[in-house]
This record gives C-alpha cells, sequence and structure tokens, in this order.
C-alpha cells in the first residue's frame, strides 16, 4: 500500500503535511460563521402594489388580477397566490428550483412595465422583489420609556433605527407601535362650501407652495452661478397663510377653511413590553449576513446608544435568534468533542493499550479538523446540520482506525517488526476499508444532490460527511500506521500497571470465551440457517409493522425559549379594543405561567395585517431552569385561552406564529362555494382527535356603508363615477402630495376632513360635492346600504382560495393528516372545478419525503456498484447488502421506544444507514475470501472468518453508537436526536443480525458465484 509505505518510512514529509492540513482546518473553524439552519436559496419573487384607499375587491380587480395576467405567461413559473386587502396587493411567485431569481425578477418587472398604464393613477408602481419565506426578523427589540408614546416613537425612529440600519449585514429595521408625526390640514366642509372651494383645491393650493428645484443658471466669461427656487415650508404658519383661489375670483388663507395642526398619524400599529407601552424594533439581515455576528455587533450599539440616550429609554432584546444559534452550535461541538472522549474511552477498554487507544483517538479530531478546511472553501457555516455531519462522522471515522490498528495488532503479534506490521496490516485490510468508505461516500454524496429544498438544506450535512470520510481514509493509510510503527517498535509490550493488566488479561479471557461461544454458534447456524433466515424474516416483518405505531412529521419541534400566541378578531374591531384583548391573554399567561415567562411583546397591526390582527411573543427562561418544556405550555395554554370571546387563538413555538400545523386549501371559482366546502372542512377536522385552533382565513363581517352611483343622474350633473370617488377618497382617507422638513427630518402633510366630520356614517351620507358652481348632496348621486365586506381576498393560480388552517395538538402532522383525508374521503363531495389541497408543510413534507426515498434507492443501486467492483462479483454485494432491511428493524425500534417521530432528520439516518450497516459484512466476506485463497473450504472460511472480525465489529459499531450518544442532549437537540437515535437502533440491530444471518445467506448464494482469486494491492 503507497500511502501506508510512505508514511512508515518518511515520517517527517507525512508528518508536515497532517499538520499543513490541521492548519488550515483550524483557520477554516475560525472563519466559519455561524447559523441555526444551513442558508436555503428559493426563487420567489414578489410584487407588492399600495392602492390608497381601496377595498380588497377593488386591489382585486384593478391590481392583483391584472398583474396575474401579466406575469403568469413568465417561463418557470410554478405556482401563483396573492393577497388583496385593503390597500394592498401581494402577489408570490415560485419559480422551478434552479431558476435565477434575479433575471425572474427582472422577467416580472418588465411584464409589469408594459401593463403600467392599465393601473390606477392613484397607484404606487408595483414594487419586485426576491421573497425568502423563511426569512424571520432575526432580533426583536422593545424600547420603552415613561414618557409619551409618540416622543418613545420619534427616539427610536430617529436615534435607535438609524443607527441600526448602518450595521453591516442589516437588511432592514421595521418598527411596530408608536405613533409617527404628521402635519394634518383639517378641512371644514361648511366652510369650503361656505368659499366654493373642494378638497381638492386646497390640496393643490398646499402642494404647489411646497417646492424645491434648481431654475437653472447664469453663466458669465469668469464662472457660472447655479439658480434655484427655495419655497419649502419653514413652519406650519407659513402652510396658515397659503392661498387658495376661489372659483370667484378671489382668494382665501388655508387658517380660514381647515386647521393646520402637529399631530400624529392615525395609529394601524401597537405594542406593549412587559404590559406598558413600548416601541417594537423588528431586524432583518440580508441573505448572506452573519446572524451571529450581526447580532454581536447589534448589541454593541444597543450598549453605546443606552449610554448617549436620556436615562429614561430603555432598549430591551425581546428575541434574539443569535443566543439559541450560539447554544446549539456549543452544544453540538460539545457533542461531537464528548462523542471523541467516549469513543476513547471504549478503545481502550477493548485494547486497554494506552498507545492502541492514543492513536486511534487522535486520527478522529485530526480528521475532523482537517475537514474545516473543505467546508471553508465550500462556503458553508457552522449550523446544527453540518455539525450533525460531523457529529456522525465520529463514529464512522473512527471504524476505518480500528480496523486497520486491529490488523497491525495481528502482525505485531505474529512477531514482525514494527514498520513491517505497520505496512503489511494496512496492506491487508485496505480492499475493506477501501469499500467501507466507498459505500460512505456513494451514500452521503446523493443524499447532498437531492433535489428540491430539502437538497439545499442536507447540502452541508451530505458533503460534510464526505470530507470527514475521504480525510479519514487518509489518516487510516497515513497517521495510522506511522503513529503505529513509532509506537510499537518495542515489541509490542504494553507497559500497563498491575491493576490495568489484570484488568486487561479479564477482559481479553472474557472476550476469548464471547469469540469461542460465537464460533460455535456460527457453526450451528450454518447447520440450520433456515431457523436463522426465518429469525430475520418474522423479525423484519415486525419491525416493518411497528411503523405503523410511529407518526409521520416534517421537522422535530424544538424548544427556543420562546412561545407565540396569534390572535385574530372579528373584522371592524377598533385598535383600542384588541389592545384591550392582547392585554387580557398577556394577564392569563401571567397568571398561568408567570414563573416561566422573562417577559412578553405584544404587536398589533402591521403593514401586511390589520388592527384586528396581532401576536404576543412570550419569552421563556432557559430550558434548564424550567420544569416544563415549551410545547408542554403551549399544550396547557390552549385551553386556558380558549374562554376569550370572538377571538381566534392559535398558540405555537415559533417566534412569528405557530408552526407544525395542518394547512388545507380550497380553490375554485364560486367563493360562495369555496366558503362552503371551507366549514365542511373545518367541521370534519374538528372530528379529528390532537387538532386545535381550527380556523379559517376567509373572513367577513367588517362593517361597510357603500354608496352605489347612479350613472344616469351623475352623467345629467356632467360627472362621472372615477371624479366621484376620487373627491371622497380625498375627503375621508386624505390624501399626501408633500412633505414638512424640519431639522433634516421629513413628515407627512396630509389633507382630509376635520375628524369630527367624518366620525359617523351620516358624515358620508350627507357629503355634498362641487360641481361647477354648485354643492349638490351625494344622496342625489347615488343611493346608501349598508353591507359586510371581505378583509381579504386569496388566489392561486388566478383563482380564488380559502385557507383552512389547524394546528396539531397531540400526535403527529403525517397521523392527524391521514385521519383526516379518510374523513373527507367519506364525508365530502368535491364538485368537479373545485380542490381541496394539502399545502404548507404537508405539501413540503410529501415532497421532502419523495426526494429522501429517491436519494435511499440511488444509494443502494451505488452502493452495489461499488461492491461489485470492489469484490469482483455480481452475487455477494446482494448478500452483503441483506443486512439493509435488518437495519430497518432497528430504525423501528429507536423510533418506537423513544417516541420519536418519521421525519426530515430521521430519514435522512435511514439513508446514512446504507453506507453503515453493510460494513460488517464487508470485513467479514473480505477475510471469507482471503482465507479461502489460502485453501479454507467455505464453511470453515466462514467460521474463521466471522471469529476473527467479530472484535473489529463490536468495536466498530460500539464506537458509532457511543459517540451519537452525546447527540441526544443540549440545545438544538430535537434535531440531532432523531438522527442518532435512528442510526444507533439501525447499527447496533442490523450488527447482532449480520453476524449470524450473512453467514448463512452466503452458503446459499456462493453456488452462483465465481471462485475468488487472488487481487493486488
Amino acid at each position: 500500500m503507497f500511502l501506508a509505505k510512505l508514511a512508515v518510512r518518511r515520517p517527517v514529509l507525512t508528518t508536515m503535511m497532517i499538520m499543513l492540513f490541521v492548519v488550515v482546518g483550524f483557520r477554516g473553524y475560525r472563519d466559519l460563521a455561524q447559523e441555526l439552519m444551513p442558508e436555503i436559496e428559493f426563487p420567489f419573487v414578489m410584487i407588492q402594489t399600495i392602492y390608497p384607499g381601496a377595498g380588497p375587491k377593488e386591489v382585486e380587480s384593478q391590481i392583483t388580477q391584472r398583474i396575474e395576467d401579466e406575469v403568469f405567461s413568465v417561463s418557470n413559473l410554478e405556482r401563483m397566490q396573492s393577497r388583496s386587502s385593503e390597500n394592498l396587493s401581494f402577489i408570490f411567485l415560485e419559480f422551478e428550483l434552479g431558476a435565477d431569481e434575479d433575471l425572474k425578477a427582472i422577467e416580472v418587472k418588465d411584464k409589469i412595465e408594459r401593463i403600467r398604464a392599465e393601473l390606477p393613477d392613484d397607484a404606487e408602481p408595483p414594487a419586485v422583489f426576491k421573497f425568502n419565506p423563511t426569512d424571520e426578523p432575526i432580533m426583536q427589540l422593545a424600547v420603552s420609556s415613561p414618557r409619551s408614546l409618540e416622543e418613545t416613537y420619534r427616539i427610536a425612529d430617529e436615534k435607535i433605527k438609524d443607527q441600526l440600519a448602518k450595521i453591516e449585514g442589516v437588511s432592514s429595521v421595521d418598527i411596530v407601535g408608536g405613533r409617527e408625526r404628521e402635519i394634518r390640514v383639517a378641512l371644514d366642509r361648511y366652510a369650503l362650501r361656505a368659499y366654493g372651494l373642494s378638497v381638492a383645491d386646497v390640496l393643490m393650493a398646499v402642494t404647489a407652495e411646497n417646492v424645491d428645484f434648481p431654475v437653472g443658471r447664469i453663466i458669465s466669461t469668469q464662472n457660472e452661478l447655479s439658480l434655484r427656487l427655495q419655497a419649502k415650508y419653514a413652519n406650519l404658519d407659513q402652510i396658515r397663510d397659503v392661498l387658495v383661489p376661489t372659483p370667484h375670483g378671489t382668494q382665501v388663507y388655508v387658517r380660514d377653511v381647515a386647521e393646520v395642526i402637529d399631530t400624529y398619524a392615525e395609529p394601524r400599529t401597537q405594542a406593549r413590553y412587559a404590559g406598558r407601552e413600548a416601541v417594537s424594533l423588528e431586524i432583518q439581515k440580508k441573505s448572506e449576513g452573519n446572524t451571529v455576528a450581526i447580532s454581536a455587533n447589534i448589541q454593541k450599539e444597543v450598549a453605546a446608544l443606552q449610554e448617549i440616550l436620556p436615562s429614561d429609554i430603555k432598549i430591551e432584546t425581546v428575541q434574539d435568534s443569535a443566543e439559541y444559534i450560539v447554544d446549539s452550535v456549543r452544544d453540538a461541538t460539545t457533542s461531537i468533542l464528548l462523542g471523541i472522549l467516549l469513543t476513547a474511552g471504549l478503545l481502550w477498554l477493548f485494547l486497554h493499550d494506552i498507545r492502541a487507544t492514543f492513536i486511534a483517538s487522535i486520527s478522529i479530531p485530526a480528521a475532523i479538523i482537517g475537514t474545516f478546511m473543505p467546508m471553508m472553501f465550500a462556503g458553508f457555516t457552522l449550523n446544527v446540520i453540518s455539525l450533525m455531519g460531523l457529529g456522525v462522522s465520529v463514529g464512522v471515522l473512527v471504524a476505518n482506525a480500528i480496523v486497520v490498528l486491529e490488523s497491525i495488532s495481528l502482525h505485531i503479534a505474529r512477531g514482525e517488526p514494527a514498520d513491517e506490521a505497520a505496512i503489511n496490516g494496512t496492506t491487508r485490510v485496505a480492499i475493506a476499508v477501501i469499500a467501507s468508505t466507498a459505500t460512505n461516500l456513494v451514500v452521503f454524496t446523493p443524499i447532498a444532490f437531492m433535489q428540491g429544498i430539502i437538497g439545499q438544506f442536507f447540502k452541508q450535512f451530505g458533503l460534510t460527511v464526505v470530507f470527514a470520510t475521504l480525510f479519514s481514509l487518509f489518516m487510516c493509510f497515513t497517521l495510522v500506521p506511522m503513529l503505529a510503527a513509532a509506537f510499537f517498535r518495542q515489541g509490542g509490550k504494553k507497559h500497563e500497571l498491575g491493576a490495568v493488566k489484570k484488568f486487561g488479561d479479564a477482559w481479553d479471557k472474557g472476550y476469548a470465551s464471547l469469540a469461542g461461544e460465537y464460533k460455535r454458534s456460527i457453526a450451528w447456524s450454518l447447520r440450520h440457517r433456515w431457523v436463522i433466515v426465518l429469525t430475520a424474516v418474522v423479525a423484519f416483518f415486525g419491525g416493518v409493522m411497528l411503523f405503523g405505531f410511529v407518526g409521520s412529521e416534517l421537522f422535530p419541534q424544538s424548544d427556543q425559549n420562546v412561545v407565540s400566541v396569534s390572535v385574530k378578531l372579528p373584522a371592524g374591531t377598533s385598535l383600542r379594543k384588541s389592545d384591550e384583548v392582547f392585554q387580557e391573554i398577556d394577564k392569563r399567561m401571567t397568571e398561568q405561567f408567570g414563573q416561566y415567562i422573562e417577559a412578553g411583546l405584544q404587536s398589533i397591526g402591521g403593514t401586511t395585517r390589520g388592527v384586528e390582527e396581532g401576536n404576543i411573543v412570550f419569552k421563556l427562561i432557559d430550558s434548564s431552569e424550567r420544569d416544563l418544556s415549551a410545547k408542554q405550555i403551549v399544550d396547557r395554554a390552549r385551553p386556558y385561552l380558549a374562554g376569550i370571546p370572538a377571538a381566534e387563538i392559535s398558540v405555537g413555538l415559533s417566534t412569528h406564529g405557530p408552526g407544525q400545523g395542518l394547512q388545507v386549501q380550497v380553490i375554485g371559482e364560486d367563493l360562495a362555494k369555496i366558503n362552503d366546502y371551507a366549514e365542511q372542512l373545518m367541521a370534519q377536522m374538528r372530528q379529528v382527535d390532537g387538532l386545535v385552533d381550527i380556523r379559517s382565513d376567509y373572513v367577513t363581517g367588517k362593517p361597510e356603508l357603500t354608496f352605489v352611483p347612479d350613472r344616469e343622474q351623475m352623467a345629467a350633473y356632467g360627472v362621472n363615477t372615477a371624479m366621484v370617488g376620487q373627491v371622497l377618497r380625498l375627503a375621508f382617507e386624505g390624501e399626501v402630495k408633500t412633505r414638512y422638513k424640519e431639522s433634516d427630518e421629513e413628515y407627512d402633510i396630509r389633507v382630509q376632513l376635520q375628524q369630527d366630520q367624518r366620525r359617523v356614517a351620516s358624515d358620508f351620507e350627507e357629503m355634498f360635492l362641487r360641481i361647477g358652481d354648485d354643492y349638490i348632496p351625494l344622496s342625489q348621486l347615488g343611493d346608501f346600504s349598508f353591507s359586510t365586506a371581505e378583509t381579504e381576498i386569496n388566489r392561486k393560480n388566478k383563482r380564488r382560495m380559502v385557507t383552512v388552517n389547524a394546528n396539531v395538538g397531540s400526535g403527529t402532522l403525517g397521523d392527524r393528516q391521514s385521519a383526516l383525508e379518510t374523513l373527507i374521503a367519506k364525508n365530502i363531495d368535491i364538485e368537479p372545478g373545485y380542490l381541496l389541497h394539502f399545502a404548507g408543510q404537508s405539501e413540503f413534507m410529501a415532497e421532502t419525503f419523495q426526494y429522501i426515498f429517491e436519494a435511499l434507492i440511488l444509494a443502494i443501486i451505488l452502493t452495489y456498484m461499488v461492491l461489485a467492483a470492489v469484490l469482483e462479483s455480481f452475487i455477494h454485494p446482494i448478500t452483503i447488502m441483506l443486512t439493509l432491511p435488518l437495519g430497518l428493524i432497528g430504525v423501528s425500534l429507536a423510533l418506537f421506544l423513544s417516541g420519536i417521530s418519521l421525519n426530515m432528520m430521521s430519514l435522512m439516518a435511514v439513508v446514512m444507514l446504507v453506507g453503515i450497516v453493510v460494513n460488517n459484512a464487508i470485513l467479514i466476506l473480505d477475510r471469507v475470501t482471503q482465507f479461502r485463497l489460502e485453501g479454507l473450504a467455505v464453511r470453515e472460511a466462514l467460521v474463521e472468518a466471522a471469529g476473527e472480525r467479530l472484535r473489529p465489529i463490536i468495536m466498530m459499531n460500539s464506537a458509532i453508537a457511543i459517540s451519537l450518544t452525546p447527540q441526544i442532549m443540549g440545545s438544538g437537540a430535537e434535531f440531532r436526536a432523531a438522527i442518532a437515535m435512528v442510526t444507533i437502533g439501525g447499527v447496533l440491530v442490523s450488527t447482532f443480525f449480520t453476524l449470524y444471518l450473512i453467514p448463512c445467506v452466503y452458503t446459499a448464494f456462493d453456488r452462483f458465484a465465481k471462485p475468488p482469486r487472488a487481487r493486488d494491492m
């Protein structure tokens, strides 16, 4: 073996090469960013259009549908969803994975530009930008003080927000709560009528007088002088003194028809922290930003701001993603180190030789540290997934070292010189080591390149294991034989102390007895092989049946020390009433779980939701200090909050709303039928045990006073509907056409009717419109009626859609979905043209499981091909791969006993087992081949080979199991435990069955195989 010879004959060169890898690896570890999960690129584009004063139906017809019709033809578009609400249109475009979202965003912009003239003039130009549905603020801050809320908002907006937005990596800082300063020109409609003016006349005059722009230049022979018209308002009196021309040829001051007020915009959001009014800052990072580094810089900036801000201004951290990331990465790293230590202890237990233990143990960290080098070059981060790959690798890494060390020890025991024993021992097992390493590579490489979002998610996991495995192979063929040759030069003496020697002798005696019994049992098994085969078959089907008691879900739920309560009140609920309900929820949660809660942040309203919606994020004390998990708090909180009248309350673990939910989309054309199906669906959901917080996103009931124009009457007066609508919107919604500047800050100037003239429905009915020189009552131009209106209209692929949501209170998502599907098939008759579609996590879970099963099949095929190439046989690779179903027995037992669901992580462990469980059979059959070449009969070769390989097999699989044990504990353990438990169960159970089944199957299949022949190394 060339590498072994080089390492033993040239130890200095080998040491320098290994040190180079280690040094660069340390550099890579230091430079790798820390994140909770790998960054996933979603080819999503969002279109946002603001249409001031428009209701959901108007937004749908005038904005959403027109844009949908145009962009639906963009290539590679998979699905399109839209939401039309008051003043806002959102359209979400999802493209095929791999599509360049930058190019798609450009295509979408070009499409929209073609129809820009068809959109309403008073609608803002549609904004097109890339969108990641998993993006959440990395940090939430609460700013509070005993000052007025307006003053607190001003300080947060002008002093804090701007400073935080400058931090490298910060994408945006959004403010929730507080009140924003606004200059309001509050018109008196009776004064307007007296002077013959309209709202538009005043708006035009106020806007025209507030200008500042260059008007040219004067060029002389020697110099050049720029000219500027500077007429921006310097104070509010200048606004009051603006002259407005009347139709009668006179002019009146703005102060004669309006009151100019320095006030605040009508509040549409509100925030409370720890029960007191506050301002919330939600900080979003750029996609390439380092969460931990950004968080640290934010905390430094906050500390600096606290030094210069007034002492009564408090900035408190409500939620910081970096805390959980740091804890998870630290615990994952600690688990790896513990795994290495436990593995070293296990090796010493078997070898009771500190030298051999040191050799095997040093190869593990050397391989892991070297792995950080390609991780750095590949642009990976230190996250739960990549560190899980390293954690899984520990047992695999030591397995190769054990096999090589065991072989070298046998050669030394035969009296060979240390140098020759190191080379010969490594060469003897090289085929087996290469074969087992190759199977790992062909398993984890498909994992790294799976399709779909899941492929991006596990790319770092798969390639990290590949990198670690390659470094392990390199260390086994260089570092291990080099150290063995150096440490065993004294004839193999172990230099054991008396107590250690006694323990070693007792252990060896016990193992020799075990090996003897095993060889005798193998001989019996070969004589009664159908008993062994039948036992394995029965155990396999029993394991498969056990899967029926294991639920399925997408992700294991994690405790991030946060509980979120989402609240939706009836449409039309005022901000004040919403605030009262939110305070009641906060009070109840504090009364019931106060000992676990640090503080709660209430957020009501916002850019994308009305004042009847919001959420409360409760920051919990650390999980190590609680006797209840976050999940238990969630389960107990649901019934406690259920008694709040008229409130749809949903409780979960996510920082921005509950997760792990069941989501069903009802799609069709007729909204009445869609809603009827949604009601039937909710009735069926209520019959499924474990489904809670059942709700529909179809909400009506917002009171609406509607004006229906009489077009013939309007034509008689010479006006059209658009003109009337514009006048009404100016009067009641108001309009901002210009801004007031003060101390480098600008504030909106809003022109609208006085508040006391737009307070009740009769103010709308008694509105007068100026037509020519006359004022006509609005009632003469149409009819009024009271009705209820939709608050939001959702569409999917240009069809109407209603979504029904439910949280999974007990059980798993897969179980509850299966139960619901059964009830739907029995009790709901869906007409052609209508569709019930399981979306959200259900859809993603189905897609994810499909891709994982595809990776599993590919791994099995590639493993067979590698084994066939290495063993030069088409038959015995089948013999070896019969160990795969044996691993499923252990998988089902591990899931059933641990209570872990069949999820994305546990399924990934099943794929991993393809490359692990075959290693036992490879070791046995490789030695069988060698014995047969030496002249032994098949049965004798099997008994001898199984007995000789028993020790490394037990050591290998015990090392894998014990190295993964620490992964079950600590922050983020919910993700790691799923992989660790499945791997441990699969490895241990398959090992037991492999030791007996493989020799029996070998004798049955060998008659179809060609006799083994010698191979050159």
